[in-house]
């Protein structure tokens, strides 16, 4: 948390391969409080899946949320 930002919203992150980050869910958001997400998420090919959580924040001067940071990233490889 920092004392700067207005409002943060948490979003979890998923991709393929190598692919590019999609968004899968995002929380609500709050101020000071990025919130939770659950999310199932079922495979339709073989391969390696990538998730990662993602934290948005908005400061006092801007309404246009910028990513402030991500989480290690977890891998699945699907059969």
């Amino acid at each position: 948390m920092n004392d700067s930002d207005l409002f943060q919203k948490f979003c979890v992150q998923q991709r393929e391969g190598t692919g590019s980050w999609h968004t899968v869910k995002c929380a609500h958001g709050a101020v000071f409080d990025g919130g939770s997400v659950n999310r199932w998420v079922q495979a339709k090919h073989r391969g390696t899946l990538q998730f990662r959580g993602a934290l948005y924040e908005t400061d006092w001067n801007s309404h246009k949320l910028r990513l402030q940071f991500v989480t290690p990233t977890e891998t699945v490889r699907v059969r």
